[in-house]
């Protein structure tokens, strides 16, 4: 990737994106440094997997530390979903609970943020960043405003769900599948009001090409 970004360097500003496997089942054994545990189990192979991605993650950052374009740079690191199979449980939580950070220590000063963002908050969120005034057609908002409305709409497989705050709901668009939210509340209609609207957003702009002018 560093040497695919010397070649991008040429034009700047440049954006690259790298998508790696190592951590998808089936959790190919890399070398014998990183094998920390036998590999007897599905879950001992994914620890393992950890341990390499973890290394070429640090390989990535100390290369890049020692180029021109480093201190400027925003890396942002993100998974589409916990693995199949290792996930403790069939929550919303244990299948969606994701890594997103974002790295650029000589721009940004460290922060935690508590609140929930997902993947829908990328492009708004790199706009912000960038300080561009950009046209464009997202669900998500600024990940970095506290004060905006923020929360997670999830595709999985047939089923549609949401996350926001600390409720959760999963809908197969006829009825609920589950939720941490008392049935007879407000919350709970209104949440479900919110996912389906997401869904039908989505569709029908896409169906009748209103995605963007």
């Amino acid at each position: 990737m560093n040497e695919k970004i010397v070649q991008l360097k040429k034009s700047t500003p440049f954006f690259i994106l790298g998508f790696t496997g190592s951590t998808h089942i089936p959790f190919t054994q890399t070398t014998d440094e990183f094998e920390k545990y036998p590999r007897t189990t599905e879950e001992n192979k994914y620890l393992n997997s950890l341990y390499y991605a973890d290394y070429s993650i640090g390989q990535l950052i100390e290369k890049a530390k020692q180029n021109d374009w480093f201190d400027d740079t925003i890396f942002i690191f993100v998974a589409d979903h916990v693995p199949n199979g290792i996930e403790k449980g069939n929550t919303l939580k244990d299948k969606f609970h994701i890594p997103f950070i974002i790295y650029a220590p000589k721009i940004f000063k460290p922060q935690k943020i508590e609140y929930t963002v997902s993947h829908l908050d990328i492009i708004p969120t790199l706009a912000h960043m960038l300080g561009k005034d950009l046209k464009f057609t997202v669900l998500g908002t600024n990940a970095l405003d506290e004060h905006a409305s923020h929360c997670a709409f999830i595709c999985e497989g047939n089923n549609i769900a949401i996350v926001e705050g600390g409720n959760t709901m999963r809908h197969n668009r006829q009825t609920i599948l589950e939720t941490n939210v008392e049935k007879d509340s407000d919350v709970y209609k209104k949440l479900e009001e919110k996912v389906l609207s997401f869904d039908k957003v989505v569709s029908y702009s896409f169906k009748y090409n209103k995605w963007f002018e």
